[in-house]
């Protein structure tokens, strides 16, 4: 399965919501199932979905719903080598963090296994798997800019963190780090327009796992407008209409309409486009 089309139908659900950013890419919501058609050796999970679209999603982004295997130690094969493959190297191990909010947990989630459990077991270990307590922030930052991004979970047991995103796909000089407080912390010292993307973070111990996801757009410098129409109303008056740059990632761009006689500006005033 893992670099050509599988044999087996492999269905998996989305853990959550997923926005594409590159090329190739598709984009899904929290809870929709999709048919995962290989794994590449990056970790990107190409996936048809139901309306028959097919594009790439990170893998981590998806839980399976289908075990393939004539055979009950067949499946436990493929579930260890597809979080093998979903596993990060990036991890960072707690090994004491006690918590009294664990007990008032008032939500659950879709926690996906093919191994069949009591109920009551199962709600149970809801109650003993992390919570996050202070989710990641979307956040918006210019170019050249530094990046830092957290977050907390607790948990009464021990339990690693990974952390997801296009700056860890690209293997940037970038630092993960944990405070005094228990914060998980991803530092990097100058971003470029590449580190734009969703960011996610797993907090996981033997009785399950949490994650929380944020947005970075990193705003950069507007590129060249293109006139489309220019028309005088009257002497002090024009109408222009042009198309909004492909570069910028800023909702609001600002531009300078001068008006001028021959070497001499005479007035400017300044105009919003939305994009």
């Amino acid at each position: 399965m893992w670099e050509k089309e599988s044999t087996h139908e492999v269905q998996a659900v989305m853990n959550c919501s997923f926005s594409a950013v590159k090329k190739k890419q598709i984009s899904g919501h929290r809870g929709e199932k999709v048919r995962i058609l290989n794994i590449d050796k990056k970790g990107y999970a190409k996936v048809e979905k139901e309306d028959g679209k097919k594009g790439y999603i990170p893998s981590y982004f998806l839980d399976l719903n289908t075990i393939p295997g004539d055979n009950f130690a067949q499946q436990i094969r493929y579930r260890r080598k597809w979080y093998h493959v979903v596993d990060s190297d990036h991890s960072v191990i707690f090994k004491d963090n006690p918590s009294n909010l664990l007990n008032n947990i008032s939500y659950l989630t879709n926690l996906i296994s093919f191994l069949p459990v009591e109920k009551q077991s199962f709600s149970s270990n809801l109650h003993k798997r992390p919570i996050c307590i202070e989710p990641l922030q979307d956040m918006t930052i210019k170019l050249g800019e530094k990046i830092i991004l957290m977050c907390k979970f607790l948990s009464e047991e021990s339990y690693t963190i990974t952390w997801r995103g296009p700056i860890i796909t690209a293997k940037r000089q970038y630092k993960v780090t944990t405070n005094d407080e228990g914060y998980s912390i991803l530092t990097l010292k100058k971003c470029i327009e590449e580190d734009s993307g969703q960011y996610w973070v797993q907090a996981e111990n033997i009785f399950g796992k949490c994650h929380t996801v944020a947005w970075i757009t990193i705003i950069v410098p507007p590129g060249i407008t293109h006139i489309t129409a220019c028309k005088a109303i009257n002497r002090n008056s024009v109408l222009l209409q042009w198309k909004n740059p492909r570069k910028g990632n800023a909702k609001n761009i600002y531009y300078v309409v001068e008006y001028k006689r021959i070497g001499k500006i005479l007035n400017s005033d300044y105009v919003m486009s939305y994009s």
